[in-house]
């Protein structure tokens, strides 16, 4: 019979827990649409990171705003670091401009609030907190939004504030052999890239790896960038290869393309198929370089039908 009257006691207040948090849901939603109808705010018309590079940025101009203001500015403000760009008008209650993202200067990873800075034609100035999460648009094209920086490997999320500000967080690279650059030369492959994140310069290999085995290649660094070439002698000790680079003893990165945004690397970038030319009287080889789904750089080799 107790355990009766516990269980029931218990049920109950599960139910009530969960009743208040629900009723906690509705106020926090009132006071977030009390304070878009009350505060002179902005709203996001439009917000997306492109090609992890530049912030495209619509806002609404609060009616507060009156119908001229003299200029109309971008805030990101976070612990004490701020940083204003510009806006142009491009409507009667609009402005909007392009952000390069690579000048945000702060400390580091973390996560910015969005405001608007007004001055207007009385010599007075006003600040209007941003609001509103950003408009998702998904899109069926060969890119993801919100990709990661191709230089620096800085990953950039747009998103709202539990009470509703619209921020931009910062998130850190993580370490990558990024390919920049593939030719398929007389006798080799040549592959150029830049190294995300990988800590001090140091010794550095590559290993290109197959299913039965590995070769070390050598490798020259500089400047945080990466070369090697693929001798074609290597390429025919196997139908396929993939690719790792290791600096100063750290973890091997695998070789690929990962911050261009592409949701599919291996349909959206092509190389043609080229002869190459091994040791003198063995036959040339077709070699194609190509991308895993995922990004990985694969070397494939077949030999000529005509001199098989």
């Amino acid at each position: 019979m107790l355990r009766r009257v516990l269980t029931r006691e218990s049920r109950l207040a599960a139910r009530a827990a969960t009743a208040a948090a629900r009723e906690a849901r509705r106020l926090r939603a009132r006071c977030a649409r009390s304070a878009l109808r009350v505060l002179p705010v902005a709203t996001i018309e439009e917000l997306v990171v492109q090609d992890g590079v530049s912030l495209n940025v619509r806002v609404r101009l609060p009616r507060s705003a009156g119908p001229r203001p003299i200029t109309v500015h971008l805030v990101l403000t976070r612990d004490g670091h701020e940083h204003s760009v510009r806006l142009h008008r491009d409507g009667p209650r609009s402005a909007a401009t392009a952000l390069n993202l690579a000048t945000l200067a702060g400390p580091g990873p973390g996560r910015w609030l969005l405001h608007l800075r007004l001055r207007h034609v009385d010599g007075g100035a006003s600040r209007h907190p941003v609001y509103g999460p950003p408009p998702r648009r998904p899109s069926g094209g060969p890119t993801r939004a919100a990709a990661r920086c191709p230089d620096t490997g800085t990953g950039y999320v747009l998103g709202a504030t539990t009470r509703g500000r619209t921020s931009l967080t910062l998130t850190p690279a993580t370490p990558r052999a990024q390919v920049t650059r593939v030719v398929t030369g007389w006798d080799g492959v040549t592959v150029s890239g830049r190294l995300i994140a990988a800590g001090r310069p140091g010794p550095a290999v590559v290993e290109m790896v197959h299913r039965d085995g590995r070769t070390r290649l050598p490798v020259v660094l500089g400047e945080g960038r990466f070369t090697f070439t693929v001798p074609g002698e290597a390429i025919a000790a196997a139908p396929e290869w993939r690719f790792t680079l290791a600096v100063d003893g750290a973890p091997a990165l695998p070789v690929g393309r990962y911050l261009d945004g592409l949701r599919r690397p291996d349909r959206s970038i092509r190389y043609p198929a080229r002869l190459i030319h091994t040791a003198a009287g063995r036959p040339p080889l077709r070699v194609r370089p190509r991308y895993s789904a995922r990004g990985r750089l694969l070397l494939t080799r077949s030999v000529p039908e005509e001199t098989a």
